[in-house]
Formats: structure tokens, C-alpha cells, sequence
């Protein structure tokens, strides 16, 4: 998803995989190894090197994976006391942005041949869906974006992926299936 979108702004660079931690990763820059890496700003931030970025990309240049940085905590069935609590640190817009993101990426079967991101913003009842579907090379694109209501998060998916496949994205992933 990274070096597909990469690629897509600068088809003249050569895109390889690192492998490693965020420390690792660096260092295989500061030898050489690498002229530079594309890697989460909130790994950095966590680890306070957000000051060693050079670029941070925006959502517009670079879709993150469909629920990128949220986290999930699973209970045990029949604990209803650690359910509760469970409860009491979920979030409703980060819940209802992430079911957005992970239901667009569902419907069109991402994997991992083909690139597929998603953001999504709440802002009251208001829900922003950003999608996209490109080929590992970055060539195809595709893109799009729509808002609607926070009640209907899987509409508003389904929209943006019926979007995407309208087109022409279903033809990348139709060629990553086989």
C-alpha cells in the first residue's frame, strides 16, 4: 500500500522492502543501506523521534491501512465485569471510523496483492470516507472520497468502493486475484 503510493508520485524511484523495528529501520538509513524509508509517524512520535521525519505525508498524499492505529481489546466471553470496563475506554467516532474504513476494504477484498486504504473522519454526525485502490506498481490509482452520516457508515463504504470499481479499480483487483 506504501510503495504503491510512493510509486504513484515518483515512478522514477526504486522501492524495496526493510525489514525490522523503527531503531533497525533508521539505522539502515544513517549507514547507507537505504536513501530513506517510509514509516508511521505515530511509531515515531511514540518513541519522541518525530523530529527526525523529513516528510511527513498527509492523508491526501498517503491513505493509511483501513483501521490503521486504533487499537481493539477483546474480553473474555461471559466476563461481563471485564466487558464493562472494556466499555468504558471505547470511543464511538474512532468505532464507527474504523468500521467505515475496515467495511470499504472488505467489500472490495483487499489483500495482499493489491493496495487498499481507507480513512475515515467523524465530526459529529458527519462521516468522511477516503478511499483507494492501486496496483503494487502505482499505476493504476484510484481514488475517492464521499460524506455522509455516521448512521449509515456501510453505505457510505459500499458508495466509495462502488466508486473506485466505477472506475476501473475493479480491473486491478480482479488481475491481483489471479
Amino acid at each position: 500500500r506504501r510503495a504503491a503510493q510512493v510509486l504513484a508520485a515518483r515512478p522514477d524511484l526504486r522501492v524495496a522492502e526493510i525489514r525490522g523495528n523503527v531503531d533497525t529501520r533508521i539505522r539502515k538509513v544513517q549507514s547507507g543501506e537505504y536513501d530513506a524509508i517510509v514509516i508511521a509517524a505515530a511509531g515515531l512520535a511514540r518513541l519522541g523521534w518525530l523530529d527526525r521525519a523529513t516528510q511527513v505525508f498527509l492523508p491526501n498524499e498517503m491513505l493509511p491501512a483501513a483501521g490503521q492505529g486504533a487499537l481493539a481489546v477483546q474480553v473474555r466471553s461471559g466476563d461481563d465485569e471485564a466487558a464493562a470496563l472494556a466499555r468504558t475506554i471505547d470511543d464511538l467516532d474512532t468505532s464507527v471510523a474504523v468500521f467505515a474504513e475496515r467495511w470499504f476494504e472488505r467489500r472490495l477484498g483487499g489483500g495482499c496483492n493489491v493496495a487498499v486504504a481507507a480513512l475515515a473522519d467523524v465530526d459529529g454526525f458527519d462521516l468522511r470516507l477516503s478511499g483507494l485502490v492501486a496496483d503494487p506498481s502505482g499505476d493504476p490509482v484510484f481514488r475517492g472520497q464521499l460524506e455522509g452520516l455516521t448512521t449509515d457508515a456501510e453505505g457510505l463504504a459500499d458508495s466509495v468502493a462502488d466508486k473506485l470499481l466505477g472506475y476501473g479499480a475493479a480491473d486491478v483487483l480482479e488481475a491481483a486475484a489471479r
